[in-house]
């Protein structure tokens, strides 16, 4: 499971058995290629800051019982550092964050992507106003 602070989250009502179905990101997602073109250094940074947030309180939210999910959520970076990927890497790591036909869903991944996700947008702001009265 991966929480992507640019290009997804995982509303409840688009969810799918077999896996998860991210709809009307389009938008956002061209401006955020937009914004990562006029400014890279930035959005990299506000990228690699986020993905860590994100990280950092699904760690925070994850249901412990023997601590082995916890300790399984990671994050890398790809594309150039332009794409934050958070991973909770155990077998059963949707079952807890979705819930089964006989658990209730403990959400983690969700609820920590969405905390960062709202305020991304506002902090890239502030880096790109911040570079520009330092020019």
């Amino acid at each position: 499971m991966a929480a992507d602070p640019l290009l997804g989250t995982w509303p409840r009502e688009h969810l799918m058995a077999k896996g998860l179905k991210v709809t009307g990101l389009i938008e956002l997602r061209k401006k955020m290629r937009r914004l990562a073109r006029k400014f890279p250094k930035e959005f990299k940074d506000q990228v690699r800051a986020s993905t860590i947030n994100v990280d950092r309180n699904a760690k925070r939210f994850t249901p412990v019982d023997t601590g082995r999910l916890r300790s399984s959520i990671r994050h890398e970076f790809s594309d150039g550092g332009l794409t934050g990927e958070v991973t909770a890497n155990t077998n059963y790591a949707a079952f807890v964050e979705l819930g089964t036909s006989k658990q209730d869903p403990q959400p983690f991944l969700d609820p920590a992507f969405r905390l960062e996700v709202s305020r991304f947008e506002d902090q890239l702001i502030d880096r790109i106003i911040e570079m520009l009265r330092r020019a």
